[in-house]
């Protein structure tokens, strides 16, 4: 049975917690890469676009019950896009622990199942000391079991 281990891919999506956050996005569109690791003495980190929006969000955004006052009442909008494009913000301002992951001995059948039930189209790949190997997307399993 093929084990993650044997298909994982690590590409440059290794990234320092010092980073700007434009960096960081441009790293994201550029390489339509699903997320972004940022390693650390201790243990890995994770960044995704959500990260990245809604984390600049004004706290107050989650007390609207309508979305059209966000809009219609201008400051906030306008409190976003200068807290996204300031270049004060770093990859560490964004960054979470990583919730969701794969083992280096998982089945791509039991990644096909977790990416399934998780909803996600990738996952970090981690090994047995909780460090980041690589990542694993639907794409990669489905490539990998047609070719045998």
């Amino acid at each position: 049975m093929e084990k993650l281990s044997d298909i994982v891919q690590r590409g440059e999506e290794i990234v320092s917690p010092i980073i700007p956050l434009e960096k960081v996005v441009s790293l994201l569109f550029e390489k339509s890469y699903p997320f972004l690791i940022v390693e650390t003495m201790k243990k890995p980190w994770i960044i995704t676009i959500d990260n990245v929006l809604f984390s600049l969000l004004p706290a107050t955004f989650e007390l609207l019950e309508e979305y059209d006052y966000f809009h219609h009442f201008g400051l906030l909008e306008q409190e976003f896009l200068q807290n996204i494009r300031s270049g004060l913000f770093l990859a560490e301002d964004v960054m979470e622990t990583i919730k969701d992951s794969l083992s280096t001995q998982d089945s791509l059948i039991k990644a096909v199942i977790v990416l399934n039930r998780k909803k996600k189209q990738a996952l970090p790949v981690l090994d047995d000391d909780n460090q980041y190997c690589g990542f694993i997307n639907k794409t990669m399993i489905a490539h990998t079991l047609l070719q045998k």
